[in-house]
C-alpha cells in the first residue's frame, strides 16, 4: 500500500497543480446544461450513477505532461464516488485508448491512467500498474470547451487486500470541464 501511495501521490499533486495550468485548445464549443453531467458504471453488474460535482480538471504539468482528472460523487454519500486520473505526452484526443500502464513523457516516467472507486460503504478500490491484477481502459469520445464525454472499464483491487477485486463495466462519463 505504501508503494502505491508513493506512486500515486505525485500524480494527484500534479493534477491539483493543474488549477493554474493552461487549457488545451484542441476542442469544440458546445453549450450544455450542468445538471446533465454524470458518471455511470456497473460494479460487478450493479448499475451506479454519480451526479454530484461531475467535472474534470485538465492542464499541462511541467510543460510536457497533459493531465486530466475526471471525477463525480454519489448524491447519497458525497465522500464516495469515482476519480480517474489520466496523463499523456500528447493533447488528449478521441482516437487514443488510454490504459493503466507506465509511459515515458520526455524522460519522465508516469502512469497513463489510474482509477479510484470509493463505494457507498467507504471501501476504496484502485486500478493502477502498481496494483497487481488490475486494469483500466478509457476512451474520450467528445471534447468541448465546457465538457468531456467518454467510456471506461476496469478491474479494481480493494485497498489493503491482495485478492478482493471488483469489475467495472459499461462505464461512461459526461462531465463538466473546469479548466
Amino acid at each position: 500500500m505504501r508503494k502505491i501511495v508513493q506512486i500515486l501521490l505525485p500524480i494527484f499533486v500534479a493534477l491539483v497543480a493543474c488549477a493554474g495550468c493552461k487549457k488545451d485548445n484542441n476542442n469544440t464549443n458546445k453549450q450544455v446544461n450542468t445538471k446533465d453531467f454524470y458518471i455511470k458504471l456497473k460494479v460487478n453488474g450493479v448499475a451506479k450513477t454519480m451526479t454530484v460535482n461531475a467535472t474534470t480538471i485538465s492542464g499541462v504539468v511541467s510543460g510536457v505532461i497533459h493531465a486530466l482528472s475526471i471525477s463525480a460523487e454519489f448524491t447519497s454519500n458525497p465522500v464516495a464516488g469515482v476519480t480517474i486520473g489520466l496523463n499523456d505526452g500528447a493533447v488528449f484526443n478521441t482516437t487514443t485508448t488510454y490504459t493503466g500502464k507506465y509511459i515515458d513523457v520526455s524522460g519522465t516516467t508516469t502512469i497513463q491512467t489510474t482509477f479510484i472507486y470509493k463505494d457507498e460503504d467507504n471501501s476504496t478500490y484502485l486500478a493502477s500498474p502498481a496494483a497487481a491484477g488490475t486494469n483500466v481502459t478509457l476512451n474520450i469520445t467528445e471534447i468541448a470547451d465546457d465538457h468531456f464525454k467518454g467510456t471506461f472499464s476496469g478491474k479494481l483491487l480493494k485497498s489493503s487486500t491482495t485478492t478482493t477485486f471488483i469489475n467495472i463495466t459499461d462505464g461512461e462519463f459526461f462531465v463538466g470541464r473546469s479548466l
